[in-house]
């Protein structure tokens, strides 16, 4: 465990890509007195665990405005769109290329989280930014003598800060801390309720052997039948685990439901769950069973798995002043990410969000951090205008994951004929090129920046 300085001008609480993202952005606009807090010990490995696995055009083109895209785009696999297989055909649902007038980056760039932490982790080093390891938040309070906010820590040890970034996720510290209210928008007692087939979800990333079942290397792929969804991401070649790929082997993101009435699924699902659920919601070419598929492919090791319930709720604020009894004592607290909003994980949304808010929050603070004068006496109307637009796009993914997870339940609750129908007419729509880009252009977040 490092040691904690005293103070700095901007303490950023948790070191994933959000808060490293904050980092490497503010110090691009010309802030240097940066602390880095984590909760977790340093991984020896960042490969071996996952979680989001995508970013979309829109999170590219704002990481590119200060240098970041770059090492991304070298090693991640450039998804062109989505395939979706149903009633034994399939079309393209999605296609990104269609884009190519519109943004440098007509692609949905399929790199593990963990990558992307691990490359930032490694820019934010060079840049002699420290990250301080593990270092829990347990509280924020107003320090009455300097100035500021003290942020504690479980082992006792505390830092003061002008400026506090709270990237510490959906049950963040520095959120309920600064008294910032986090619910569902819709005020829901439970989200999703009535949402009984995509209520809970699964994802693993599993190492194959056999017979690659992709069409292509380049697509996501969905496969629905009359209770499940099962997508299938490819993985670049540099994410393995921790033991090399064989030549006949090959690594995918899978993502699935679990139905209410399959009961709860584990945890981190193991190798047997896995090859279960892909053999009966997957499509043939992915099963083991050599009943249904000629060239069975298996499932031969499981390098991260989870299971993830359906969640929504948004920050009252993603900005606020935290101050002592006089209001002339305290410090600006801003969230960015899971700590300001959580949702559904379908449409692949949320860290892009998340690093978004991060790179739009960056040149506001810094400008107000580098202005001449007192933090609290500065103008903040621009931090405030960054927090409103910021909880108006959360929002608006928010309705979007909604009405994608109502839209799944409904058409898996619907009968065999209406199912039918409504495929074929997604099928033809799907075809007609303005419809085509307009649905690549949400998918991508270039409508929600």
């Amino acid at each position: 465990m490092s040691t904690l300085p005293e103070s700095t001008s901007v303490l950023i609480v948790g070191a994933g890509p959000i808060g490293l993202t904050m980092a490497l952005a503010l110090q691009k606009h010309g802030v240097q007195d940066i602390v880095i807090v984590d909760a977790q010990e340093e991984r020896e490995n960042y490969g071996w665990s996952s979680r989001a696995s995508m970013i979309h055009a829109a999170t590219l083109e704002a990481l590119d405005t200060v240098g970041l895209a770059e090492p991304l785009t070298a090693i991640g696999v450039k998804g062109k769109g989505l395939v979706h297989h149903e009633w034994g055909t399939s079309f393209t649902a999605v296609d990104i290329t269609s884009l190519a007038s519109y943004t440098p980056f007509p692609y949905a760039l399929l790199l593990p989280q963990s990558q992307t932490e691990e490359i930032f982790t490694k820019l934010v080093e060079e840049q002699g930014i420290k990250i301080h390891r593990p270092y829990r938040a347990a509280g924020l309070s107003v320090n009455r003598k300097l100035g500021g906010a003290d942020v504690t820590f479980d082992n006792g040890e505390h830092i003061r800060a002008d400026y506090v970034v709270g990237a510490d996720g959906s049950h963040s510290v520095i959120r309920e801390a600064s008294g910032i209210a986090f619910r569902d928008p819709d005020e829901l007692a439970a989200a999703g309720t009535g949402n009984t087939f995509v209520q809970q979800l699964c994802h693993a990333d599993l190492v194959f052997s056999g017979a690659d079942p992709l069409t292509s290397p380049d697509y996501l792929e969905t496969n629905v039948t009359p209770t499940a969804i099962l997508m299938s991401i490819p993985l670049p070649p540099s994410y393995q685990g921790p033991i090399p790929l064989a030549p006949n082997e090959f690594a995918r993101r899978i993502a699935f439901n679990v139905p209410a009435s399959e009961g709860v699924p584990p945890q981190n699902p193991n190798l047997e769950f896995l090859q279960d659920q892909v053999n009966r919601k997957g499509p043939a070419s992915m099963s083991s069973d050599v009943a249904v598929n000629s060239t069975p492919t298996k499932v031969s090791r499981v390098i991260w798995s989870s299971r993830y319930k359906m969640r929504y709720a948004v920050a009252e604020t993603f900005a606020k002043v935290v101050t002592d009894e006089s209001g002339e004592r305290g410090a600006l607290v801003t969230l960015v990410g899971d700590a300001g909003h959580t949702h559904s994980p379908l449409g692949g949304q949320g860290m892009n969000l998340g690093v978004r808010d991060a790179m739009f929050l960056a040149p506001v603070l810094a400008e107000h951090i580098l202005a001449v004068g007192e933090p609290l006496q500065k103008d903040r109307k621009k931090i405030e205008e960054w927090a409103a637009s910021r909880r108006e796009r959360a929002l608006k993914t928010i309705t979007m994951t909604k009405a994608l997870s109502k839209a799944t339940n409904s058409v898996m609750a619907n009968s065999r004929i209406v199912r039918f129908v409504k495929f074929w007419a997604w099928r033809w729509l799907s075809a007609i090129p303005f419809i085509k880009r307009m649905t690549a252009w949400r998918f991508a977040g270039l409508g929600n920046r």
